[in-house]
């Protein structure tokens, strides 16, 4: 394909074909170095009411690798329903990930890309039919930590999400905890204790933080509480022994 993608061998398809049916008994091989099975029908496949049913599951499945960022995953996935309206459905549970990508140090955020509706940003969207349309249910979790290892940060985040929308609008709602990290920053190092990144419901594409650090510089103690949406955050802090804010 003309796209980034792991790895497809052994391919093996067991199907069987009449005018109003495919049946795919069984479709194995491997992805990235780990075995898949998918099976599945598709019914009516010229007629305006054709529909799909196909299962996709696999083990520590890699579905994406470059320079920057691996990631494999329990998969477990269902695409079921009219053509026209379908819908992506299962659990991916992150098995082996990370984020390896170094920055500048006035980098941010600066590569994402705004939504369409103003605020936020967007994940991707697929703009041809039929999977404009697509529906998505998909739980998003973790067995092991995902890890981001770079010269900013080094710690590993736990994703509990639910990703729902469209395929033009995918949205993602619920909470990524954020296990403790450190963070290196141009006046020192800063230790993160804890923390969440919140996709609410009401704003599911501007994600909100929720997050404590702690650092000793020149003999301060110094705490950083971080809230408030990820592109406008409020940072409060406060220091043993005392310090003015602006010195702060």
């Amino acid at each position: 394909p003309d796209f980034d993608m792991p790895a497809l061998g052994n391919l093996n398809m067991e199907t069987s074909v009449t005018p109003e049916v495919i049946s795919v008994h069984k479709f194995s091989g491997v992805l990235g170095g780990a075995p898949f099975d998918m099976a599945g029908t598709f019914k009516n496949m010229t007629g305006p009411d054709s529909e799909v049913d196909f299962k996709l599951q696999g083990e520590n499945i890699l579905l994406y690798r470059d320079e920057n960022l691996r990631l494999r995953a329990d998969t477990q996935l269902v695409l079921k329903g009219p053509i026209a309206k379908m819908e992506l459905s299962g659990e991916v549970a992150v098995t082996d990930g990370g984020f390896f990508k170094n920055f500048g140090i006035l980098e941010g955020f600066e590569g994402i890309t705004k939504s369409d509706t103003g605020g936020g940003f967007r994940l991707f969207s697929i703009r041809k039919s039929p999977f404009n349309d697509l529906k998505f249910n998909i739980r998003i979790s973790a067995k092991k930590p995902f890890l981001v290892r770079n010269n900013l940060a080094r710690g590993s985040v736990r994703p509990d999400l639910m990703l729902t929308g469209t395929g033009e609008v995918p949205l993602l709602v619920g909470k990524i905890y954020v296990e403790p990290a450190r963070l290196y920053l141009p006046a020192g190092r800063m230790n993160l204790q804890a923390g969440l990144v919140r996709f609410e419901q009401t704003e599911p594409d501007r994600p909100k933080l929720d997050l404590l650090g702690t650092a000793t510089l020149r003999s301060y103690d110094i705490t950083a509480v971080i809230d408030g949406p990820y592109d406008e955050p409020v940072i409060t802090l406060s220091s043993i022994p005392p310090l003015p804010d602006d010195e702060l």
